[in-house]
């Protein structure tokens, strides 16, 4: 193993489980609102921002990504 896989491996592991962490904290703290069939738009807004965010912040807010989350806020209405 070389050093660059060394360094690189943990970091990229640790990065990806802070993410997932924080995705399913996320997961939890919108259930109840999003199973009300009357979402309210700023519940909707804030996810949205929140993922933005965590796949930002982990490198994987890519354009496709982008384009599919501001495509859930105009169907939202926001």
């Amino acid at each position: 193993m070389n050093i660059i896989e060394t360094l690189v491996k943990p970091a990229l592991s640790f990065g990806l489980s802070k993410a997932l962490q924080r995705l399913r904290r996320l997961q939890t703290s919108y259930q109840a609102a999003f199973a009300n069939p009357e979402v309210e738009p700023r519940v909707v807004e804030l996810a949205i921002r929140d993922i933005k965010a965590v796949f930002g912040r982990a490198g994987f807010l890519d354009e496709p990504l982008v384009q599919l989350l501001d495509e859930l806020a105009r169907a939202a209405d926001l």
